[in-house]
C-alpha cells in the first residue's frame, strides 16, 4: 500500500513504438525510488508471433477501434496489461510522452545537470538528428536532454548501453526535482 509503480512510456509518435519502457516504482515510507527499465528489443511472444517489445504499443494503437487521444489511452493500457501480465506486477499509474513532451518536461524545471561520460557524437540527416555533447558535467536544456537519451552509437551491448544513459538522466533529473 506505500509503494506505487508507475509505466513509463516514451512513444515515437511517427511509427507508434515505445522506445523508452520503465516501471518507477516510489515507496512512500522510505522515499525510495526505484527503476527497471525494460529493453525496446526484447523479444515477445504474442500469439504465435514474436516481435520486439517496443512494437506492441504500435499493435495495440493499430488494433483500436477508437480515435484521436482515445486511441492512445487504449494502447497505453493494452502495453500496461502485457507487462503486469508479464512480470506479474501491478502497475498503479502511468506516465506517457513523446520526444516533445520529454523536451518541455525538461525546460520546465530549468534543465538537468549531467555528468556525461564521454564525448556523444552521432549525426543521423534522415531524422534530423545531430548529437554532438562534450564529456563532463553539463546542464541540459530539453533539446541536449532529448540528444543525450537518443544517444546510442558505439556501445558494445546495443540497447542496454542506451538505458543506462537514460537511467543516469533520470537519476538526475529526479534528484534535480527533489531539490527544487
Amino acid at each position: 500500500e506505500e509503494v506505487y509503480n508507475f509505466l513509463v512510456l516514451g512513444i515515437d509518435r511517427a511509427a507508434n513504438l515505445s522506445d523508452v519502457i520503465m516501471i518507477v516504482s516510489y515507496d512512500v515510507k522510505n522515499e525510495d525510488i526505484n527503476v527497471l527499465a525494460l529493453p525496446r528489443d526484447t523479444y515477445i511472444n504474442v500469439g504465435a508471433n514474436y516481435n520486439k517489445l517496443n512494437s506492441y504499443f504500435a499493435a495495440q494503437y493499430n488494433n483500436s477501434r477508437k480515435t484521436g487521444t482515445e486511441r492512445y489511452i487504449d494502447a497505453i493500457e493494452g502495453m500496461m496489461d502485457f507487462i503486469e501480465n508479464g512480470l506479474c506486477i501491478k502497475l498503479d499509474r502511468y506516465i506517457c510522452m513523446d520526444l516533445a513532451g520529454f523536451r518541455e518536461i525538461v525546460d520546465a524545471i530549468g534543465g538537468v545537470t549531467v555528468d556525461i561520460p564521454f564525448h556523444m557524437e552521432y549525426s543521423d540527416p534522415a531524422q534530423d538528428l545531430y548529437i554532438d555533447l562534450p564529456a563532463g558535467e553539463q546542464h541540459l536544456d530539453g533539446e541536449h536532454a532529448e540528444h543525450f537519451v537518443r544517444f546510442r552509437k558505439g556501445f558494445f551491448n546495443g540497447d542496454i548501453g542506451r538505458i543506462s544513459m537514460q537511467r543516469l538522466f533520470l537519476t538526475a533529473f529526479a534528484k534535480q526535482v527533489k531539490e527544487n
